[in-house]
């Protein structure tokens, strides 16, 4: 616990230098840029006791692989792992219903599946992952706007039949597979 500086249950900021991090327990609330620049961490663990994440939770931490998201979340925050140029894994939970501006721009994530709950990806969430080449998009009214996979060379994005999704891959030359 001497690695969190903790208020009112939410943690402010990490200060240690493991590479396996579990958020403790007693933690409700992570709060904006409480991890950035943290370039020790490469596995993050956030409890079912955990219902928000601030802005930039993760911004910038360069040797982040993995983050394990509890359900009960309902957000992700804009930028909350930008340039984690490492991160290959995470998983969105099914309580999921926003993805944040910039949430995971330049990661280098390579699949990711959103759940039916998503109603909401908002502009550039998925800005320049290079390496993603599946994002599977399952309910068929979720908004998401053209640059929101700008500079994905090598997606092709899952998606119901005349979902905004399948319009945005048309726009943006991308291939589109129906769900």
């Amino acid at each position: 616990m001497d690695n969190f500086k903790i208020e009112n249950g939410v943690l402010l900021r990490y200060e240690g230098s493991e590479e396996v991090v579990v958020i403790p327990s007693e933690i409700t609330s992570i709060g904006d840029s409480a991890f950035q620049n943290c370039q020790s961490i490469k596995k993050v663990v956030v409890p079912a006791t955990v219902k928000s994440i601030g802005a930039g939770a993760f911004l910038n931490c360069q040797n982040l692989e993995e983050i394990e998201l509890s359900k009960g979340l309902k957000k992700i925050p804009s930028n909350m792992c930008m340039a984690c140029e490492n991160l290959t894994k995470i998983n969105i939970p099914e309580t999921i219903d926003t993805i944040g501006s910039y949430a995971f721009q330049g990661c280098n994530l390579t699949a990711v599946m959103l759940p039916e709950k998503v109603k909401s990806i908002q502009a550039n969430a998925f800005m320049s992952c290079g390496n993603l080449s599946e994002l599977i998009i399952s309910n068929k009214d979720a908004k998401i706007p053209k640059n929101a996979v700008a500079g994905c060379s090598k997606l092709t994005i899952i998606a119901p039949e005349g979902s905004q999704a399948e319009e945005v891959a048309n726009k943006n030359y991308i291939d589109f597979k129906k769900l």
